[in-house]
């Protein structure tokens, strides 16, 4: 009996360590599955959310994916400005909370003429400035559903909004369509 004890408080031990050095990795501010018209699977407490939306002349296409938000309208420009269009989505914190963000993940697709090129931003003043990431993401060029993973780990608390944006350029016709799953916004809300 007394190894069962020895035992059982040392896997209640292993748990609770497991449990508080990796449950907050996965923790989410806000959560995007594959609904078509963008709207969120999850918000966390204290906190809300807009659906996703095209943004600066991003398009719904003709012939759209059955699952996910799928977009287009991207131009063939190959750098990044902050004025492309984009599929953008905002998160709120409530009053007398903080969104304490530790980064982003989005699942991306294209069709062959849609963009070879993506890059993420967010904005916390409105979208007056935005700080990208520095580098480019590359969507699957495949059929509809089949999309590789974008991530960017970055640390940054707000007290009020913050818009999260992906931009898509570098696109061999405008014609061409984006498509975009499992969008996250990855961090906890925080008492400010």
């Amino acid at each position: 009996m007394k190894f069962y004890s020895s035992f059982s408080k040392r896997f209640f031990l292993l748990v609770f360590l497991f449990v508080v050095t990796f449950g907050t990795a996965y923790s989410q501010v806000l959560s995007y599955t594959t609904n078509s018209s963008g709207v969120l699977n999850s918000v966390a407490t204290n906190a809300t959310g807009t659906s996703l939306v095209r943004v600066n002349g991003a398009s719904a296409p003709g012939a759209p994916c059955g699952t996910g938000f799928s977009s287009a309208g991207f131009t063939g420009v190959t750098t990044y400005s902050s004025g492309l269009p984009a599929i953008e989505v905002t998160a709120t914190a409530n009053s007398g909370y903080d969104l304490a963000v530790t980064g982003f993940s989005v699942d991306l697709r294209r069709s062959s003429s849609g963009p070879a090129s993506v890059r993420l931003a967010y904005s916390i003043d409105g979208g007056t400035t935005w700080v990208d990431q520095g580098a480019n993401q590359a969507p699957n060029n495949g059929p509809c559903g089949t999309t590789s993973t974008g991530t960017w780990s970055t640390s940054v608390t707000v007290s009020g909004t913050i818009k999260f944006r992906v931009y898509g350029f570098n696109s061999s016709s405008t014609t061409g369509t984006f498509q975009v799953q499992n969008l996250i916004i990855n961090g906890t809300v925080v008492s400010a």
